[in-house]
């Protein structure tokens, strides 16, 4: 899909600038219908009633996530990191024709054969690093190394991160299997200019052999305008409480077995013993199952299944969040609603650790029932002070992303004049001499 973006302000080039923007989930991708023959379809409701049944009557949770799915392509949390890049693109390139192209992850090859060639490629965010229980790295990110070779543009990657599950993994300091590292190195000798999400991930790449990269806040966190005013307590009304569970890929349907029951007795004691009010956020296609299931045990229960926009409008109206999904905590946090993080990947840390408020990120496989219960009550008592450290927050982490993407947008110049631009990560010195910060 193409969108041309333009500025009368300024005179135009000959042809627009061409950024190809490779994300995991382009916007003609998003929340595809599963289609399913009318055999199928009754099968998978069959088996949708019997988990649900099973769970109503024996409290036992066994199913799979794709058992309640309905569309491919859901996860909230990749579809705003693309919404979040095309939009710091769109503003560092105001005053500049343009047009985008979207990129599914695992097509990088297809920009070879474009017309026009690629000016720029923007590999947007997310965990780009998705690494196995020993540090490998998959398939497609060597594929994606020998195709960037090959490339001609400039290749800005854009706060791009480390995804490791917590849980299964020997290693208590992440490090990159040998296997890997020769790739990692690879490349980010190639990337023109870089950035990562949080700590973790630059640290990660530095046992690779490299000096740190500028850390640059997750781009979902940029997606909403920001809280413009602190909520005023109300106590004649019940607390707002958001919630969230992974169900989105094999592990997660294993955790979920004993996350859901867990979940379910965490929101009765906070609705018993301190009045709060509950609305789950779907920010995957198969946690709709997570939230009739909750609805069945007797939870009273909103659930917001929407796109990202209308999410964040709900999430604006939550006292607090309790989630599991990285990004249920990302687009909470980003209109001032405090967030406690149950983690299962490292990514989580990094990104508390980014915002100055790791007590708010358990593990979530290693606290307990009386731990969660009892951080939930206190972020309800100080709620508001964080809401201010988040607002306090965001805005110093909005400058530094609009300056990163300042100085993405001023790579194109040297494109233009049909060469590489002799900038690159691991060359430090000759970045800063050209106003570049790695």
């Amino acid at each position: 899909m193409q969108v041309i973006y333009t500025s009368a302000s300024t005179p135009r080039p000959p042809v627009p600038l061409h950024v190809v923007l490779y994300a995991l989930i382009p916007e003609d991708r998003a929340y595809r219908p599963i289609p399913r023959r009318p055999l199928l379809f009754v099968r998978n409701r069959l088996r949708r009633w019997a988990e649900l049944l099973s769970w109503r009557f024996l409290g036992r949770w066994r199913a799979h996530y794709s058992t309640f799915k309905d569309r491919d392509d859901t996860n909230r949390g990749d579809i705003a990191i693309r919404m979040g890049v095309k939009r710091q693109i769109e503003r560092a390139f105001a005053n500049h024709e343009i047009t985008i192209t979207d990129l599914p992850w695992g097509s990088l090859a297809m920009a070879l054969k474009m017309t026009p060639a690629p000016d720029l490629l923007v590999i947007a965010g997310g965990g780009f690093f998705f690494a196995d229980r020993d540090g490998r790295l998959p398939q497609r990110f060597k594929d994606d190394v020998k195709v960037l070779e090959k490339l001609s543009c400039p290749v800005a990657v854009c706060a791009v991160g480390l995804n490791w599950l917590i849980e299964g993994s020997d290693q208590k300091i992440f490090r990159f299997h040998p296997e890997s590292r020769a790739d990692v190195r690879q490349f980010l000798s190639r990337a023109t200019l870089a950035s990562v999400r949080d700590a973790t991930t630059q640290r990660a790449l530095g046992s690779a052999g490299r000096r740190p990269l500028p850390v640059i806040v997750d781009p979902g966190f940029l997606v909403a305008e920001p809280p413009t005013m602190l909520r005023t307590p109300d106590p004649s009304r019940p607390l707002e409480v958001g919630i969230n569970m992974a169900f989105h890929g094999a592990h997660t349907s294993h955790t979920s077995q004993w996350m859901l029951p867990l979940m379910l007795r965490i929101v009765k004691r906070l609705r018993d013993e301190a009045g709060c009010r509950f609305t789950y956020f779907v920010h995957s296609d198969g946690e709709a199952g997570l939230a009739r299931a909750l609805k069945l045990a007797g939870v009273p229960l909103d659930v917001v299944h929407a796109d990202v926009d209308d999410m964040v409008a709900a999430y604006r109206r939550m006292d607090i969040h309790i989630g599991q999904m990285l990004h249920s905590a990302i687009l909470a946090m980003s209109v001032g609603t405090p967030a406690l993080s149950l983690a299962y990947d490292v990514k989580s840390a990094g990104f508390y650790n980014l915002l100055g408020l790791d007590e708010l990120c358990l593990d979530a496989a290693a606290a307990s029932e009386e731990e969660i219960v009892s951080c939930a009550k206190a972020l309800i008592e100080g709620r508001h002070a964080v809401a201010a450290r988040l607002r306090a927050r965001r805005a110093e982490l909005e400058a530094e992303s609009r300056d990163f993407y300042a100085q993405v947008a001023a790579l194109v110049a040297p494109c233009r004049s049909g060469r590489i631009p002799a900038l690159h990560a691991a060359d430090g010195a000759r970045s800063r001499s050209r106003g570049a910060s790695h």
